[in-house]
């Protein structure tokens, strides 16, 4: 059984704690299929729900053949039963490696957790159809045992494990796992950092656990981030690698539309189709459908069409960590691996392109928390499409930063500025030029500016709502 350690303070995850308590704590059993990013907190999740109960856990390792894997497992299962004879053993497939775990799982609380999923598999569904046969004769009769996939993998989990017609309908449940909220990141970097701060962190490589703890190494978290990024084997320099071998694996179309990505800041489902010269139909739409799975992509296009048919729908990298390893580190990594910012590596982060990266940045945060804007400005229970202004999918030019088409008949336009200082009047030309590209068709408008650090006067009398950083801190 697993006993908790006391140095070991955890964050958030309320809400997904009490799920899989309950699941454990039910009368049947049950499989439980956990999923998410690599270093997003999965792990500790779930170790976290197990305390106390008897677990068998085996891990997949990455690269291993089918036999390898399932050697593995048996050398772990004969440990747990105290039977060295076990790992002795020769399985040709993981349906007999299944029958002899149900031998050891027939009564009592027991969880199975089999971590790793997709190298355990191979990235193949014959792990599932292996398993439906004796998990419906064996193991759904014990009614209080859980069985528990966990995955680094989320295109893999969904296509080849949630939607698997051999797991379909068996007492199964899923919990995909996102990253911390900004107000959860808040809470693990501690109340000695401001909130801007903290922003400029979560910005910076977003709210995955592992990564907010290498911002808290320095006495700033630009110092935190400038080290673990720009220094020979610190931790963002090799980490870019390691995401691709868990989370991305398999598929060399996945890198190359994020290398593209990367280049152009966003790009059409025709440009990319060209740079990874297929057709613009279903093969390519199965690898952006998987990345945006995996959130390491987001589509988004004008809020006045319809995203799913829209030509002009957009491509860009969602992934917090990816954008500011392309940004900043890939283009300075020889230079970084040859020692050159050793002493002081804050040097390889231009203070200017960063805060202007950052902006761009925020805007995306802005759009994917259109929720939690319309719950401040009041209007959350009136139905509503959202999204940017912009009338060429592949073009830079003149686009309003973001929409709100309400179904009350008012337009809410919002205005996105992400700087050290009070926004100046220079933003009310600016966002009226903007405003003469949207057609009110006898609506109402609704000018908002979201600007963490604030406006001068003559801007707040402007607009009818200015969105500060405390009212962000929830996001």
């Amino acid at each position: 059984m697993r006993t908790e350690d006391p140095h070991i303070r955890f964050v958030g995850r309320r809400d997904e704690l009490s799920r899989i308590r309950a699941i454990l704590e039910g009368k049947e059993s049950a499989i439980l299929i956990v999923y998410g990013r690599r270093r997003v907190g999965k792990t500790a999740l779930i170790e976290k729900a197990l305390l106390g109960r008897r677990v068998f856990r085996f891990e997949g390792i990455s690269g291993a053949s089918q036999g390898e894997q399932i050697r593995s497992c048996l050398d772990l299962l004969s440990k747990y039963i105290s039977d060295p004879k076990l790992a002795k053993l020769a399985f040709r497939g993981w349906r007999e490696f299944f029958d002899l775990l149900a031998d050891y799982c027939s009564t009592g609380n027991i969880v199975l957790y089999f971590e790793e999923v997709q190298w355990i598999a191979n990235y193949r569904e014959d792990f599932c159809s292996q398993l439906k046969p004796i998990w419906d004769n064996r193991f759904s009769r014990n009614q209080g045992l859980v069985l528990i996939l966990c995955g680094s993998s989320p295109s893999f989990v969904i296509t080849k494990v949630i939607r698997s017609q051999a797991l379909y309908g068996r007492s199964q449940h899923s919990i995909f796992l996102e990253p911390f909220s900004l107000e959860e990141t808040c809470e693990y970097l501690g109340s000695r950092r401001s909130l801007s701060e903290i922003l400029d962190g979560y910005l910076s490589v977003g709210g995955i656990p592992e990564y907010l703890k290498y911002l808290k190494m320095d006495s700033s978290i630009y110092l935190s981030l400038c080290r673990s990024s720009f220094t020979h084997g610190g931790y963002f320099l090799e980490e870019y690698e390691k995401v691709f071998v868990s989370s991305l694996a398999r598929n060399p179309g996945f890198r190359k539309i994020i290398d593209l990505l990367a280049k152009k800041r966003f790009a059409s489902r025709l440009e990319i189709a060209a740079h990874l010269k297929l057709s613009p139909g279903g093969g390519l739409s199965d690898l952006l459908d998987e990345l945006e799975l995996c959130g390491f992509i987001e589509s988004y296009c004008p809020y006045s069409t319809r995203k799913e048919a829209s030509k002009l729908k957009r491509f860009s990298i969602a992934d917090s960590y990816l954008n500011f390893y392309y940004k900043f580190i890939k283009p300075l990594e020889a230079r970084i691996k040859q020692g050159e910012f050793k002493k002081r590596p804050e040097m390889a982060l231009n203070r200017h392109s960063f805060r202007t990266w950052l902006g761009l940045v925020f805007e995306r945060f802005c759009r994917r928390r259109s929720f939690k804007i319309a719950e401040i400005l009041g209007f959350s229970g009136v139905e509503y499409r959202c999204g940017p202004y912009f009338k060429r999918a592949d073009k830079q030019g003149a686009q309003v930063d973001l929409v709100f088409d309400r179904k009350d008949r008012v337009l809410t336009v919002c205005e996105i500025k992400y700087q050290d200082s009070p926004v100046t009047k220079n933003v009310i030309p600016e966002f009226e030029a903007k405003l003469s590209l949207v057609n009110l068709q006898y609506r109402s408008l609704q000018k908002v500016l979201i600007a963490p650090r604030g406006a001068e006067q003559k801007v707040a009398d402007y607009f009818d709502k200015v969105i500060e950083l405390e009212e962000i801190r929830n996001w």
